[in-house]
Formats: C-alpha cells, sequence, structure tokens
C-alpha cells in the first residue's frame, strides 16, 4: 500500500522545485548572467530561504539540474538510432521516434534556449555539446578505422554542433511546424551520416 504522506510529500517537493526552476528561468530571460540570486529567486516564487536550500545548495545547482533533465532527454533520442543502418532508414519511421522527442523540445523551449546559449552559458553549452558527441561515437565507432580515427572524431564534433544549432535556430525563430522541421533535421542528419560513411570507405 503506497504512504499517502510520503506521496503528497514527495508530489510537494517536486513541485517546488519545479517552481524555483521555472523561477529561475523567467528571471533569466531579462537578467544578464550572475545578477540573478537566492533572494530574487525566493521573492518571485514566493517562498523562505531555507526552502530553497532544502532543494540546492545555490544558483549554479539548479543550473545543474535544468541541464541532467535536458542532457537525458538528447541522450534518449539520440540513443535509439544505435546500430541502425543509414542511409537506408526509413524517413518516415525516424520522423515518428524523432516527433515525440521534437515536442517535448518546444515545450522545454526556454530551458534549451537558456543552457544552449553558448554566450552566457558555455560551460553547460559546451557540456551539452559533448555529450551529444560522445553519443555519436559511441553509435557509430563501428565505422571508424584505425587510421581515420582523427578524422572521424573531428566530423562527429561538428555532427554534434549541427545538432544543437538546427534546435536552437528552430526553437529560437518558433515558426516552423513539426513536420516541416523534421523533414529538415533528418535531411543534414542522414547526409552528414553520409558523408562519414564516405569517410569511412563503407560506400
Amino acid at each position: 500500500m503506497v504512504n499517502s504522506f510520503t506521496t503528497k510529500y514527495d508530489f510537494r517537493n517536486a513541485y517546488t522545485e519545479q517552481q524555483i526552476k521555472n523561477t529561475f528561468l523567467a528571471l533569466n530571460s531579462n537578467s544578464e548572467i550572475g545578477s540573478i540570486t537566492v533572494r530574487d529567486i525566493c521573492r518571485e516564487a514566493g517562498i523562505s530561504r531555507s526552502t530553497f536550500y532544502r532543494h540546492f545548495s545555490d544558483i549554479y545547482a539548479v543550473i545543474e539540474d535544468i541541464e541532467k533533465e535536458i542532457s537525458m532527454e538528447f541522450r534518449a533520442s539520440l540513443s535509439q538510432f544505435k546500430g541502425e543502418s543509414f542511409p537506408d532508414y526509413d524517413e518516415s519511421v525516424m520522423k515518428r521516434q524523432l516527433r515525440r522527442w521534437f515536442h517535448n523540445c518546444r515545450f522545454r523551449r526556454v530551458e534549451l534556449l537558456t543552457l544552449l546559449d553558448s554566450g552566457k552559458y558555455p560551460a553547460s553549452y559546451k557540456r551539452i555539446r559533448n555529450m551529444v558527441y560522445d553519443i555519436l561515437i559511441e553509435t557509430y565507432s563501428g565505422y571508424c578505422i584505425d587510421r581515420e580515427k582523427s578524422v572521424f572524431e573531428y566530423y562527429m564534433n561538428y555532427v554534434a554542433g549541427t545538432i544543437i544549432d538546427l534546435i536552437v535556430i528552430w526553437l529560437r525563430e518558433n515558426s516552423m511546424s513539426y513536420d516541416d522541421f523534421l523533414s529538415i533535421y533528418i535531411k543534414v542528419f542522414k547526409t552528414d551520416i553520409d558523408l562519414l560513411l564516405t569517410i569511412a570507405g563503407e560506400k
């Protein structure tokens, strides 16, 4: 039997943490980096400082928590293609698998545009880009031959940047439909993999 007190306590904790993160993101849109304080968040969220510190040690812990959520979603999205054969992979299948994730990207538009702002949060941008790079290396390392390792790694770094930049542009413009964006995203992604296979001598 589920303890109702524990369930309510967990829900309240999750609600408060999300409230703190939402308040930080709202303040961030109108503030310079480093200017947001715990006092600002507490005032806007209507909570005490002790409540804030029960959930986060400082502002950077708030950023790290948002970053961790975003990173997990990136990993889940890209890892679903591990072992797939490009460029023969069917576009309609890719669209179906990616649609839910991109819907979530738009839902998390503010968080993504915050963390992927390389001017404001270069450390977060770099960590997320490196995470995307690591996933690509894991997924396509089978195409790499030893003498081409440096070329392979250089190119995967380029692909990681392309993926992130495309998403940022789409979210910033906020005008293109899912289907139109998915078509562009898949076309760019498959073109990149085509080139990778050519470099690796597989085509």
